[in-house]
């Protein structure tokens, strides 16, 4: 089973980021971050277009890669997706 939180940390533990950083960035708490990445927490949409500021992706990178197990197999990383 795959979410946005498998994807938000995957996508951290690949570009080797701190759950500090990302707490920082969003002004909550660590465990919140954490409760994020397991599902525990649904993200609201606005720390998710915070987080897809935060990693220089576009916002659907998160849904596009729901089904991708393999970070390999991730789109992008370092510039956003395109729109068209």
């Amino acid at each position: 089973y795959n979410s946005i939180g498998n994807v938000i940390k995957t996508l951290r533990v690949f570009k080797k980021i701190k759950v500090t950083d990302i707490a920082d960035y969003l002004g909550v708490s660590k465990s919140q971050v954490h409760n994020y990445e397991n599902g525990d927490t649904v993200i609201t949409s606005y720390c998710l277009y915070q987080l897809a500021e935060f990693f220089n992706v576009d916002v659907m990178f998160f849904y596009a890669n729901l089904n991708n197990s393999n970070i390999q197999n991730f789109g992008v990383f370092n510039e956003p997706i395109s729109n068209t």
